[in-house]
């Protein structure tokens, strides 16, 4: 982008910069007065300091010269903290929301999704329930892969590589809660909601932004685990590099929505390799409430180990994908 004659396209791109920041400093202006709107102030205080730094830098002179040549060090450095700075701003700008006022604007996008995505959402329900009699290696089922870990009521599997969900169904009556099922470990405990599974999932997500990859808690029913870690193409395990907290700062919420939350991860553990040859995987595990920690680490190992008879080899497309 920045490249050009500095009396020409140069020129343009360094005056459309200082007119965004100056706009972005004015809108911010307009909040109310408050704790979000001295964030939000600080935070843009922070991209205008950053990009000051840029303008001292040598990219003007960089841009006389046409912008052919390799990009200097100290431009690149202060364009690197540039880009970290602004994408924080944005994050409390723009996900840094209070629950109470923000409320009724998410009750509604809610509201609206759910009847956009209804039609989407029985087709996934019928095909999941389908999917329950499907054997995938030798008349095996991923709810009856279940039962070989006794005390396991749920767990959630995930290869981030490909985004693709492996879990046992979780079929619930009207109030939310497991309809009894013989035939199944994890439809055996009503107290087991999704409300409870999504709590579970968002505590993980919360421990996971501050540089935690596994975590193991307890409340009054169940134990609860949490796991990600790495693989190199051959399946070997893969040790991070340290993640010092402003690293973890700069990488974008768990998820795939704003950004690849994963990609980014493996980019910054992984300084020294492509991203596209690691493997990243989740697994959650719900177990009874008394189920011993060693217990629940020699299942997730177990899981871990043998989750490709129920989904496949890795690359095919698991047959029990909910």
């Amino acid at each position: 982008m920045l490249t050009g004659e500095i009396n020409g396209r140069g020129k343009l791109v360094l005056d459309a910069c200082d007119t965004a920041l100056r706009k972005s400093q004015d809108l911010s202006k307009r909040f109310p007065k408050g704790k979000t709107a001295d964030r939000i102030e600080k935070a843009l205080q922070q991209v205008q300091f950053r990009w000051e730094n840029i303008k001292k830098s040598g990219l003007e002179e960089w841009l006389r010269n046409g912008g052919d040549v390799e990009v200097p060090t100290r431009v690149d450095a202060s364009l690197t903290s540039l880009i970290d700075t602004a994408r924080s701003a944005w994050r409390v700008a723009c996900l840094g929301v209070s629950t109470a006022t923000a409320a009724p604007l998410v009750e509604s996008a809610v509201a609206m999704t759910a009847e956009r995505m209804a039609d989407y959402c029985h087709f996934l329900e019928v095909k999941a329930l389908r999917n329950m009699t499907l054997g995938c290696r030798s008349g095996l089922t991923i709810n009856k892969y279940l039962e070989e870990f006794p005390g396991l009521v749920h767990f959630l599997y995930v290869d981030r590589s490909s985004h693709q969900l492996t879990s046992p169904t979780l079929v619930t009556d009207e109030s939310g809660e497991l309809t009894k099922d013989s035939n199944s470990s994890a439809n055996c405990v009503r107290a087991l909601t999704i409300a409870r599974v999504w709590s579970m999932v968002e505590f993980a997500r919360a421990h996971l932004t501050e540089g935690h990859l596994s975590l193991m808690w307890k409340d009054t029913t169940f134990s609860y685990a949490y796991f990600l870690w790495f693989e190199d193409s051959s399946g070997n395990p893969l040790k991070p590099g340290e993640l010092h907290s402003s690293i973890i700062e700069t990488l974008p919420l768990p998820g795939v929505l704003c950004e690849d939350f994963y990609r980014s991860l493996c980019i910054q553990a992984f300084p020294g390799m492509d991203p596209n040859r690691i493997r990243v995987y989740e697994l959650f595990c719900v177990h009874l409430g008394l189920a011993t920690s060693p217990c629940v680490l020699e299942h997730t190992r177990r899981l871990a180990a043998t989750i490709w008879e129920v989904t496949g080899p890795i690359d095919a497309n698991p047959a029990d994908l909910l």
